[in-house]
Order: structure tokens, then C-alpha cells, then sequence
């Protein structure tokens, strides 16, 4: 049966107020509308309803941005479970599998080859796709560096520049910065790391969360500056 019209423009202002809140980084406020929106959507669809699939992958990236990474995590594991079908947004398998590998790669839990490899596939075959597989590259670079795999770092991270000045994230170019900083950290380049730094701090559009980040590995920078300091008196 057709669902009541009032209870259609209900969902849909509820829609409208979770992505303006989510847009706007108020991510406190948005997680529970998330929440109402997939619920109130099970109720008239199935629970593996295309459109109630939408708002429990959006809840996840916001469980994920509040870093409630446990339970993003058991979400997004749970949208895998059931493949996407052709109802979906053509990207929704590849946005679910990139998801999962972020998420993963912020709880430092074990990933696979495997599972990069898997996603790379999904993502980097598709043409409007590219800011997927840029995040993946991301990914695979900052696990490289956590492992000191320095050169293996700096070949990921020479990938993603000419895809980003055609796409122009803003989000993902600050996030290359700041991992070609950690790369130049380790290389003991300190001033080169502190000006891709400074680039993203002092940019007019930088999220809190980048903000953050930045301001860590700042820190991380000057401490390392130090400790070279004091090993060459």
C-alpha cells in the first residue's frame, strides 16, 4: 500500500535535516535523525530496502566522522553482508567496500591485501568513480607509513596529485598533504613537512577533523625536530 502523503514529506524533511546537519558538521545532532530516518523508512519498506540501505550507509560515515568507530564498523560490515543490488546508486558496493577499509584502517584493525586488492577492483575500473579509488590509495599509503614502508609510501602518494587537480576535493587534497608531511617527517625533511603543513591549517576551507589531524602531526614534527636536535649535540 501507498504510504499517507503526509508521512512522505515527513521522511523527506527528515532527510533533508540529517544531510544539512551532516553537511554542516553538527554530527552530534545528525546521528539520531540518521537513526529516525532508517527507522521510520523500515517501517513502510523492507529492511533491505534500497532507499533504507542509503540512510544506514550515511549513519555509518557519521558514526565513523564522531569516531564510534566500533559501531561503524559493525554497520557497514552488516550493509556487506547483503551485496547491493540494482535498485541502488550504481556506486553503492564500491562506497560500502571504501567505507569498511577507512573505518578498518582507524580502528588499526588487520586488512588484508586481499580486501585493498578487492576494492581497488570495484572502484578504480569505474570512471566516476575516481575519488574512491583515490581514497583507497590514501588508505594504502598511510598503512605504509605506519609501517615505515617509506618508498612504497611516496609511490602511492605521487598517484593521487594529478586526479585531485582534476577533481578538485578539497577534503582529500588536505589529506595528501598531511601524509606527504608524515613521508617527509620520516625522511627527516622537517621544514618541507611543516610548510605542507602549514598549507592545510591556514586554509580557508579545512574541516575541524583535518584541522586536527594537522595539529597532530605538527606536533609529531616538532618533536622529531627536537629529538634530532639533541642527537647531533
Amino acid at each position: 500500500a501507498r504510504q499517507p502523503e503526509y508521512a512522505a514529506v515527513h521522511l523527506d524533511m527528515l532527510g533533508v535535516r540529517a544531510r544539512g546537519l551532516a553537511g554542516m558538521r553538527n554530527y552530534v545532532e545528525a546521528e539520531p535523525v540518521f537513526a529516525q530516518l532508517i527507522e521510520s523508512n523500515a517501517k513502510v519498506f523492507a529492511a533491505e530496502n534500497s532507499q533504507v540501505r542509503y540512510w544506514r550507509y550515511r549513519r555509518t560515515q557519521v558514526l565513523e566522522w564522531m569516531g564510534r568507530l566500533d559501531e561503524a564498523h559493525e554497520q557497514i560490515e552488516k550493509l556487506l553482508k547483503v551485496p547491493a543490488t540494482s535498485a541502488e546508486h550504481p556506486m553503492a558496493s564500491v562506497a560500502h567496500h571504501v567505507e569498511s577499509l577507512i573505518i578498518d584502517n582507524q580502528r588499526r584493525a588487520d586488512i588484508p591485501a586481499t580486501s585493498i586488492q578487492a576494492a581497488r577492483e570495484l572502484a578504480c575500473k569505474e570512471a566516476d568513480a575516481v575519488r574512491f579509488c583515490i581514497k583507497i590509495t590514501l588508505v594504502e599509503a598511510e598503512l605504509a607509513l605506519r609501517a615505515q614502508h617509506n618508498a612504497a609510501a611516496r609511490a602511492l602518494l605521487d598517484v593521487p596529485g594529478k586526479e585531485l587537480e582534476m577533481q578538485q576535493n578539497v577534503d582529500l587534497a588536505q589529506r595528501t598533504a598531511l601524509l606527504r608531511a608524515w613521508l617527509a617527517r620520516g625522511e627527516h625533511r622537517f621544514d618541507e613537512a611543516q610548510r605542507l603543513i602549514d598549507t592545510v591549517r591556514t586554509a580557508p576551507a579545512v574541516s575541524p577533523e583535518i584541522l586536527a589531524e594537522a595539529d597532530i602531526e605538527l606536533g609529531y614534527v616538532e618533536l622529531a625536530r627536537g629529538q634530532g636536535k639533541a642527537a647531533g649535540e
